[in-house]
């Protein structure tokens, strides 16, 4: 496999119920590798808010999320917030002296699927916005009132309706995500090339997971067309098969 091509998995997973703790697992376990972007894509607003109310209750996790409500510059600038904190996560040195000159936006979030040890520190957070309340729809999360930061987010996540996510196609922004997560399967050929096409500027190692619920048999034969030559494999069970040990 070339050193820049997608790695494409799936998950079989019970039930649409199970969707969210299978991601959840697979989410802590990710946190012990270190800091990563990745970026869940789902077909509808209400599946979104489901996300957003779940992932931000996550320790070290930041969240920021895309949907069509949003005005093209408000996506513009939760793309941007994106960016620019996960690069600062990726590349410690290079961002150290800009911190000086512009607060931390958002912490949040909690550490498991080949069950990695949960962290401590950090706090139940909520997807940022400007006041600091939750629920709001700018994009963007903070933590809860009363809450403090003992670490920094290790995992930089971009939530995205389909709809939400066509503004990123033309922002040449260094997005540097490792993993997009399929939560809902893609049911149209140009929405499952959209969605990859969150790759282009990552670096070499790209993972593609399909959450697959039973009884989603025909969508996932539609998917493996979509694929074409490319293979979309089973999901192993330990991530350290997939990603190396530390994120660099």
């Amino acid at each position: 496999m070339a050193s820049n091509a997608v790695q494409q998995y799936y998950v079989a997973v019970g039930s649409s119920e199970m969707k969210m703790t299978t991601l959840v697992d697979l989410l802590l376990a990710l946190q012990a590798n270190g800091p990563f972007g990745m970026a869940i894509l789902c077909g509808s607003r209400d599946t979104l808010d489901t996300l957003v109310s779940s992932l931000t209750t996550i320790q070290r996790t930041e969240v920021h999320y895309l949907h069509s409500d949003l005005s093209d510059d408000a996506r513009s600038g939760v793309l941007s917030r994106f960016s620019r904190s996960l690069e600062a996560a990726l590349h410690p040195a290079v961002q150290e002296t800009e911190e000086t000159q512009e607060p931390d936006d958002a912490r949040s979030g909690n550490s498991n699927f080949d069950q990695a040890p949960q962290q401590e520190g950090g706090s139940a957070g909520a997807h940022l916005n400007g006041d600091g309340e939750t629920g709001r729809a700018d994009g963007h999360g903070k933590a809860t009132a009363g809450q403090e930061h003992t670490e920094r987010p290790v995992s930089h996540v971009l939530l995205s309706t389909d709809a939400g996510m066509r503004v990123a196609e033309s922002i040449g922004l260094p997005l540097d995500l490792a993993l997009i997560v399929h939560y809902d399967l893609p049911t149209r050929k140009e929405t499952y090339t959209r969605r990859l096409g969150l790759f282009a500027r990552s670096a070499a190692l790209k993972v593609a997971v399909y959450f697959v619920v039973a009884g989603e048999v025909a969508a996932f034969r539609t998917l493996e067309g979509f694929a074409g030559s490319a293979v979309i494999d089973v999901m192993p069970v330990h991530i350290s098969d997939i990603f190396p040990s530390v994120r660099r």
